[in-house]
């Protein structure tokens, strides 16, 4: 399915309290996921690490970079509420897709709460480096 769709990543880092341990947090924001689901995305939450993404085809990605900043907006007045806050300084973009789907792309950095993020080549998950062509290079070259 990523030869024929786009897929942005965006990894959000959220500032977490030092009297919430790893697991109260994730129960602590779980209720996110029901602001993500609001705008049709999805969300996956690892220890103190939420992620949320889309998939899209070429033509659609400035709709889908618009549903993603208007999620961010709802998801950090939501985190403001419970006292937290979204970091922008750890969120990271990333396109996924073939060689020749990512050409055509020409999105190079998102606004998230007014700071223009970069799109990344690379992005480090759970301790593997992804690339946007999914080609598990550069993991390779920096285990290696």
């Amino acid at each position: 399915m990523v030869n024929y769709q786009r897929r942005a990543m965006f990894y959000l880092g959220f500032h977490r309290a030092l009297c919430l341990s790893r697991c109260c947090f994730f129960l602590y924001t779980a209720d996110l996921a029901h602001v993500v689901a609001r705008h049709g995305l999805s969300l996956h939450q690892y220890a103190d690490d939420c992620q949320v993404y889309t998939s899209s085809p070429v033509v659609g990605a400035p709709a889908a970079v618009d549903q993603l900043s208007t999620c961010l907006v709802d998801a950090e007045a939501w985190l403001k509420a419970s006292r937290l806050r979204l970091n922008p300084g750890k969120t990271q973009v990333m396109w996924l897709g073939s060689q020749q789907l990512l050409s055509r792309l020409d999105i190079a950095d998102m606004s998230v709460l007014s700071t223009r993020i970069p799109v990344q080549e690379t992005a480090r998950d759970l301790g593997i480096v992804i690339d946007s062509r999914l080609t598990l290079s550069d993991h390779v070259a920096a285990v290696c």
